[in-house]
């Protein structure tokens, strides 16, 4: 009986830990303007697998005192990424240009293709993005930011409320 070859293809957690060590982006994405309203987006150059790493988004990393106040952490902040470790709240500064493309990803709750999830590097907690579908190359990269009241989601419920309560059933004159 022949002896199973050991399996040496590297996990994607492992592709995410190379890379949150290295500093780096993997190829096969670029920003793009989408428009005034929403301004730039992350789309891929290459297909990606479900399941597979992303990116990692990187900045400034700092902990959040007791004494910062609620509506520090609830008023959006450009390519500011709050989240829960062992009991302390951190946050991740992506405004530098030189933190990554990760900063460029929007934000979509109702149907996201990523996923963010935190990977653990050396006792430091990376945020890391990985693929919940399989995305066809010049896709939107899209993940839920997890902040229910943002000003955008606020304004597109307003807008579907409006188209609900239209009067769809008015009569065009002949």
């Amino acid at each position: 009986m022949r002896a199973k070859m050991p399996n040496r293809r590297k996990s994607q957690e492992n592709i995410a830990i190379d890379y949150c060590r290295s500093g780096t982006d993997r190829d096969g994405f670029e920003k793009r303007y989408i428009s005034d309203h929403i301004g730039f987006g992350l789309f891929t150059t290459v297909s990606v697998n479900r399941g597979d790493f992303l990116l990692e988004y990187r900045g400034e990393r700092s902990c959040v005192d007791d004494t910062s106040s609620d509506d520090e952490q609830s008023t959006p902040e450009p390519y500011v990424f709050y989240y829960d470790h062992m009991g302390e709240t951190y946050r991740i500064d992506a405004s530098h240009v030189d933190c990554g493309m990760a900063r460029w990803i929007n934000d979509q709750w109702k149907n996201p293709n990523s996923k963010m999830k935190k990977v653990l590097v050396n006792n430091t907690v990376h945020l890391c993005l990985f693929a919940l579908t399989d995305i066809a190359a010049g896709k939107e990269i899209r993940y839920d930011y997890g902040v229910k009241d943002l000003p955008w989601r606020k304004e597109w419920i307003s807008q579907l409320i409006i188209m609900q309560s239209w009067p769809w059933s008015l009569k065009m004159k002949a």
